[in-house]
């Protein structure tokens, strides 16, 4: 459904009292990278969050020297607006594109990662779009906050641009089950510490496999102080009679505690349970990383090739890239992820040489025909100076960030290598976050 014209969004409102507020009818002109809306006041561009292009907005500012939109009023609204799907949207900072049809996101998407990526490679790209995830409940783990203040407890996301928990009933992009699973930890916590000081932290959740094989969510819990033992107790007893396994890591312990099986496990696109370290990296959720894996095993073509991956993970795009190869190798920092990744490629009967090192550190190979990378989200600069020095065949880049994947690519653009196929993916929805998978191949010398 669309939203009316004439709306009026409470979302970024604050009422508290505040100096050099000022509010402008305005224009937008477009949306940048980031998600946000381009504006400009006597000239000088600003941003204002849950806009659309052409849209007539009224905004409120506070501040002189670096002033922020402090509440926003659609005036006139796009064709492209609906009506968000959540009743939190006015206050959590989950998801900033819910008032965007999903369709149109992928849109934007495909216009900031063409406009980016053509002018890193200095040449203009055609960007493919694929859409494998559904627009809500297609999360299947999250990072949630809370804070308890006696038998309370308050577990959401965080504010936009804030670090304070917007405390939620229900997650409209979390697959079902796995908010109250939280919950229902968060709120044991706050009960069995009632008689002590609050507590605060974070639950990661997702889904993992108990003993029988049976589905159930697994947690990885971030405290800021020592919870009491009687709460310890509890989780323990959650664990034993519903859920697969949890891990509780506290300020300044040598390690955490674990309590049964904590790893979450998803499904690969083989079919086949895939672990993923307890607190590690994983995507978020199982059709997107199966889309993911599905997607660089069709962009690199690994089968006959001597393949090197770096940020390997846990192995999700790993089990697809090695099945074929005449020869698979990879690293990953995190020796939790390696041994997970191990467990993975036995269950399938695959063969590699998985390691831990640093990418940033190693010296790769010279002579292979594929290198596959998917860095966190600072990109790899340094580890995209050392695939140009080795001159592999082929480079399979995966990114979760449009701007420093370009930053990247100018690295290898001028090494030589020019972009076969671009795609987005949008692994997710309701956000302004996309994931983008380039190949790249080695031109002659002055055939670029």
């Amino acid at each position: 459904m669309k939203s009316p014209p004439n709306m009026s969004s409470p979302r970024r409102t604050d009422t508290r009292s505040r100096t050099a507020v000022r509010q402008t009818e305005l224009r937008v002109e477009r949306l940048v990278p980031g998600g946000q809306g381009l504006v400009r006041v006597d000239g000088e561009v600003r941003f204002v969050d849950a806009v659309l292009p052409n849209e007539l907005v009224a905004v409120t500012w506070e501040g002189r020297a670096k002033p922020r939109a402090l509440s926003l009023k659609v005036l006139e609204s796009s064709p492209l607006r609906v009506r968000e799907p959540c009743a939190h949207v006015s206050s959590c900072g989950g998801c900033d594109w819910l008032h965007i049809e999903p369709a149109a996101q992928a849109d934007f998407h495909r216009s900031f990662v063409e406009d980016l990526l053509s002018r890193a490679l200095k040449t203009q790209l055609a960007v493919e779009v694929r859409r494998p995830t559904e627009p809500l409940a297609y999360r299947s783990r999250a990072r949630l906050h809370f804070t308890t203040h006696g038998r309370r407890v308050a577990l959401g996301y965080f504010g936009e641009r804030t670090h304070r928990v917007v405390s939620v009933e229900t997650c409209a992009v979390l697959e079902d089950g796995l908010f109250a699973a939280a919950h229902e930890v968060a709120a044991a916590f706050a009960e069995a510490s009632s008689n002590q000081a609050d507590l605060e932290g974070e639950i990661s959740v997702a889904w993992g496999l108990r003993a029988s094989q049976e589905k159930a969510a697994v947690f990885d819990i971030t405290l800021t102080r020592d919870p009491s033992g009687a709460a310890m107790g509890r989780l323990d007893q959650l664990v034993a009679a519903k859920y697969a396994g949890a891990r509780v890591s506290l300020s300044g312990a040598a390690a955490p505690m674990v309590i049964g099986d904590p790893r979450p496990v998803q499904r690969a696109a083989d079919g086949l349970p895939l672990w993923i370290a307890a607190g590690g990296f994983a995507q978020a959720s199982d059709a997107g990383a199966i889309a993911l894996s599905n997607t660089v095993v069709e962009l690199a073509a690994p089968a006959g090739k001597t393949v090197f991956e770096l940020h390997a993970g846990s192995g999700t795009l790993s089990v697809g890239l090695a099945k074929d190869a005449a020869s698979f190798s990879s690293i990953e920092s995190a020796s939790p992820a390696v041994q997970c990744a191990k467990e993975n490629f036995a269950l399938r009967g695959l063969s590699g040489k998985l390691r831990v090192s640093d990418a940033d550190a190693l010296a790769i190979p010279a002579g292979l025909d594929l290198v596959v990378l998917d860095p966190p989200r600072q990109g790899a600069r340094k580890v995209c100076e050392n695939i140009a020095r080795a001159r592999p065949k082929k480079v399979v880049y995966v990114s979760c960030d449009p701007a420093t994947l370009a930053r990247d690519l100018e690295v290898l653009g001028a090494a030589n290598y020019v972009a076969e196929r671009v795609l987005t993916l949008e692994l997710f929805p309701q956000t302004s976050h996309v994931e983008t998978v380039v190949a790249l191949t080695r031109a002659a010398r002055g055939k670029a």
